[in-house]
């Protein structure tokens, strides 16, 4: 039985998050994305199958980021992220980016398993695949 799951973290608003207008400024949130990315990888434990301490060798290809209303330096902020494909050599999630009343904004990445060495994708070994796979979400 899968134990797919979406993750979901919340992330404090900065000072430094705000625009001149107020808002959360829209390039903040690529990284609470980011964010949400690193602490699902965590989650999976997918770092821990590679030793002496080597990063997962995931590289961000592509993000597209929908904005739905403004953020606020008052706004408790939840980010939900999803895998909702694993294909030969990346994988793709989805997010969604909320306060406490109302969805901000709305995103997908793409995210491809490479070769530290030559800096090239590379086949998503078994056993990180089978894990992705597990995580993935259902439809």
């Amino acid at each position: 039985m899968s134990k797919a799951r979406q993750f979901c973290y919340e992330v404090q608003v900065r000072f430094r998050d705000i625009d001149g207008m107020g808002h959360i400024n829209n390039a903040v949130y690529h990284t609470y994305l980011e964010y949400c990315r690193i602490q699902s990888l965590e989650q999976m434990e997918l770092s821990q199958i590679y030793s002496h301490n080597r990063a997962v060798p995931i590289i961000l290809a592509r993000t597209e980021i929908d904005y739905v209303k403004p953020g606020f330096l008052s706004d408790k902020i939840q980010v939900e992220g999803r895998i909702t494909h694993v294909s030969n050599k990346s994988f793709h999630q989805e997010y969604e980016v909320f306060s406490q009343t109302h969805t901000l904004a709305k995103a997908k990445a793409v995210l491809v398993w490479i070769d530290e060495t030559n800096h090239t994708s590379i086949v998503i070994p078994d056993e990180p695949r089978a894990i992705l796979n597990e995580n993935l979400a259902s439809s």
